[in-house]
């Protein structure tokens, strides 16, 4: 980059001045992406990675994911081969997040396929979740290499792994953001040359009029649920209790310290507004105390201030009126996501 600003500072035109300004640009965006994926590298080790949840269809996004990256496809000759369902792909998860899982898997089989080649992708719904699939015919990874695809920097680490640009980052950020929404993803190769196959799972969002999709068990979870309105919280705790979770329910941030006090939960659900203070003062007292306790904020659809939730300690924010299957959907999966460290 800095070769071409001196190049376009000695007064270049025509050609050569236009391929100085696409190399600046190429190189910054690749640039960007790398800091991006260096922040989100950080938010996982910190823990500060946050999901905002709601109940989201996942075959637009992965729609949206792949013509973000058709131009590069068509770009490299890498033909894009999708077949996706029309519809009933709901989860309970971030909509950007989702994307971002399904783009750094597309990303990643266009990077390593060749001229004429293929990726194929595959959304399908099964009864209890969503299996997206991304298979390309590109390098591939030897077998004893497999194992280490997710881990962080794995690509500068490995001396055999398929070289390109880029840290060795997006894969490792797949992993976490799919844990996050308590899924599963996995790496398959036939062996160099032989291309490779990822595979993304979901936990399918329970929808009411469906028997076959039960909302999740949190059968032992402790949950403290904190909200000025003991009318408001009574039917959370109510659906929370009747699927298995343990709850302790109070109407104050001076309550909530003394119940965490005697017992931390492993989740908290709260209220932004409350009589004594508000949800981010407590969080924040609590996961200072506690970094392993996952926190869940209630919000009106308008209220100020409310979107910045998940920069404040939270990982997860829901909005009122909360439907029971996304509040079972929100507590299962941080109950059960990986702690900090």
């Amino acid at each position: 980059m800095l070769g071409w600003v001196e190049v376009l500072k000695m007064g270049v035109t025509g050609d050569r001045a236009a391929r100085a300004v696409a190399t600046i640009e190429r190189s910054g965006r690749a640039q960007a992406k790398l800091i991006d994926d260096l922040l989100d590298v950080s938010r996982v080790v910190g823990g500060r990675m946050r999901l905002d949840l709601c109940l989201v269809d996942v075959t637009p996004i992965v729609r949206a994911a792949l013509d973000a990256i058709r131009p590069t496809a068509e770009a490299k000759g890498v033909r894009l081969e999708p077949r996706l369902e029309s519809a009933g792909c709901t989860v309970a998860g971030d909509a950007d997040r989702l994307q971002q899982i399904a783009w750094n898997l597309l990303s990643n089989a266009v990077k390593f396929t060749p001229e004429g080649g293929t990726v194929r992708i595959i959304l399908a719904r099964r009864r209890r979740d969503v299996r997206l699939v991304v298979e390309d015919t590109g390098r591939g990874i030897p077998a004893d290499l497999v194992p280490f695809v997710f881990e962080r920097f794995w690509q500068a680490d490995a001396a055999r792994s398929r070289r390109s640009s880029g840290l060795g980052l997006g894969l490792a950020i797949v992993r976490h953001l799919v844990e996050l929404h308590g899924g599963e993803v996995a790496a398959a190769s036939a062996g160099e040359g032989r291309g490779a196959t990822f595979s993304v799972t979901l936990p399918l969002a329970p929808l009411r009029g469906h028997a076959d999709r039960r909302p999740p068990r949190v059968d032992g979870v402790h949950v403290l649920l904190v909200d000025g309105d003991p009318g408001a919280h009574e039917p959370l705790r109510t659906i929370l209790e009747a699927h298995g979770a343990r709850v302790t329910a109070v109407d104050s941030v001076r309550h909530a310290r003394e119940a965490a006090a005697a017992d931390m939960p492993d989740v908290v659900v709260t209220d932004l507004d409350l009589p004594d203070d508000d949800g981010w003062t407590l969080v924040r007292d609590l996961t200072a105390e506690d970094d392993g306790v996952a926190a869940i904020a209630l919000t009106g659809a308008d209220r100020p201030g409310a979107p910045h939730a998940l920069a404040a300690g939270f990982q997860a924010r829901l909005r009122r009126p909360v439907a029971p299957d996304l509040l079972l959907a929100a507590v299962s999966q941080l109950a059960g996501r990986p702690r900090a460290g």
